[in-house]
Parts: structure tokens; C-alpha cells; sequence
């Protein structure tokens, strides 16, 4: 029931500029299914973070290369070292505070609201393994043939000095934008 509703959802998101016409048309549908909103945002929360995780890997690594290509690698050092800290204390504080998520899911309002759809994120993501390996497979898939269809009209506007592997991280760090939640893409 998910995946119809979802891909209904990504072609009236073609209409709807950014990641915001995405994640309302689907959670929309999906009420429309009698499912509940904190399931619709958990799954579409997931999906999104998915595809920003795996263009962030992208995009980050294409920089790394690039520092160390031009010798710039101990001005990445700081870099990979902040990004390090901040993961690494996203996951202790949510580790840590599990229960209290638990609890304030219980509860109505926007932090209830917030709660469930984590506690959603997080139980999809567990229950379906496999959905998110091919949600994983499918995003690397759709940044290999952006990267070469931007190559392509590149090459055909005359710009040759840049490889396959290069369009492709460049549009891949460019595609991030998208991810912003406000934004004027």
C-alpha cells in the first residue's frame, strides 16, 4: 500500500518545488489510506534521509579526493574530525534518551507528534532491512545516471577537461540543497 502512494507522491512532488511538496503530497495520500501521519512522515523521514546520507557520502568523499589531490589534506583533517563528533553525539544522546522518546510519543502535540514519527523511522528502518538496502541500492543508482547525463551535456557543450567520476560528485554535492528544509530551490 506504501509504494504506490509513495511514487504518486514523487510525481505530484515534480510539480511542487523541494523536498517539502514530496513529504506533504505523500503524507497527504497516505491519510487518504487511513494511515496515520506519524507512519507517512516516519517512512518518507526515512527515505529522505537515506538519499541525503548516501549523497553526503558521495559528495564527502569526492571532497576528500580532492584535498588529497591538491595536498590539502590537513585542512580536511578538522573537517572529518567535526563531522566524527557530531554523528558520534547524535547517537549517544538518542541512545541514551530511547525512553524518553518512548514516553513523549505517548503524549499529544507537535513533540508527541515528532516522537511517534521517529519511533516510526526507527521501526521501519529495523523491521525492513531489505527495503532499505534497495532504497540505498536505488539512490546510488539515480546519482550514477544524474552524474552521466550531466557528463553527457557537458561533453555536448563542449566541456571535456572534467571526468565521469567528477560531473558526478559535483552534482551529486549540488543535488544536497534539496535537502534543506526551507530553501528556495
Amino acid at each position: 500500500q506504501f509504494l504506490p502512494v509513495y511514487w504518486s507522491s514523487w510525481a505530484i512532488g515534480l510539480l511542487v518545488p523541494g523536498q517539502v511538496g514530496d513529504i506533504a503530497s505523500l503524507s497527504w495520500l497516505l491519510r487518504r489510506h487511513a494511515l496515520p501521519a506519524s507512519v507517512s512522515l516516519g517512512r518518507a523521514t526515512l527515505d529522505k534521509l537515506i538519499s541525503a546520507m548516501v549523497m553526503l557520502t558521495i559528495a564527502t568523499a569526492g571532497l576528500a579526493l580532492l584535498f588529497v589531490h591538491q595536498g590539502f589534506w590537513d585542512r580536511l583533517i578538522p573537517f572529518v574530525l567535526a563531522l566524527a563528533v557530531i554523528v558520534l553525539t547524535v547517537v549517544v544522546v538518542a541512545v541514551a534518551h530511547r525512553g524518553q522518546i518512548a514516553g513523549v510519543a505517548e503524549r499529544p502535540g507537535i513533540f508527541g507528534a515528532l516522537a511517534r514519527t521517529l519511533h516510526e523511522l526507527v521501526r521501519t528502518a529495523r523491521s525492513s532491512p531489505i527495503s532499505v538496502l534497495l532504497n540505498v541500492i536505488l539512490t546510488l543508482v539515480k546519482v550514477s545516471v544524474t552524474g552521466v547525463v550531466y557528463w553527457v551535456v557537458l561533453r555536448g557543450l563542449g566541456v571535456t577537461g572534467l571526468g565521469v567520476v567528477e560531473v558526478t560528485v559535483i552534482a551529486t554535492a549540488a543535488g544536497l540543497i534539496a535537502y534543506l528544509p526551507v530553501s528556495v530551490n
